[in-house]
């Protein structure tokens, strides 16, 4: 659970949100990374633990509710996965993040109804479009299927008519 700051009613404050976040990391595969790991890191689950939860309330502390519950979570992942790396290798601790999931960004009770109504929403907009357009293309190919069979029965036609003529102007020879 980390503060975000927020706007409400004209009035600046803090709003809680939970995050899901999961780090995967591995000591590293030379043997210097796994001499580092050993003596300089007691612990590295609570290392990596504590280092992405310090970054993790930076982001939180810089951004507005807005941001966070706005920004896409594979940007926000793949920052804290190099600023995690970055901060492992300048302290020479061994250990290599391979990645950061960030499985949910839980917006605060109060504006979770109106955060879902909105992904809803964004969700029925899309799933509309694609409906519109899956219409139109259905649309197109049955004109283009009418436009196809116009075409071979006037062909049809021609060439009956000119057959026809061909044959009264052998009668007629």
């Amino acid at each position: 659970t980390y503060l975000v700051a927020s706007e409400s009613g004209g009035q600046q404050g803090f709003q809680a949100v939970v995050a899901e976040i999961r780090i995967q990391y591995r000591i590293g595969m030379t043997d210097a990374q796994a001499l580092q790991s050993v003596y300089s890191v007691a612990d590295p689950g609570v290392v990596v633990k504590e280092a992405a939860n310090r970054l993790v309330v930076e982001y939180f502390a810089s951004h507005t509710l807005d941001a966070v519950l706005g920004e896409r979570r594979e940007s926000l992942a793949e920052s804290l996965r190099s600023r995690l790396a970055e901060n492992f290798a300048v302290r020479d601790s061994g250990i290599d993040v391979i990645a950061v999931l960030i499985e949910a960004i839980h917006p605060p009770a109060g504006a979770a109804a109106a955060y879902h109504a909105v992904q809803a929403a964004e969700i029925n907009a899309k799933a509309s479009v694609s409906n519109e357009r899956g219409r139109a293309v259905r649309a197109a190919g049955v004109a283009q299927q009418e436009a196809r069979q116009a075409l071979d029965a006037s062909q049809a036609t021609a060439i009956e008519t000119q057959q026809a003529a061909q044959a009264d102007a052998y009668r007629f020879e």
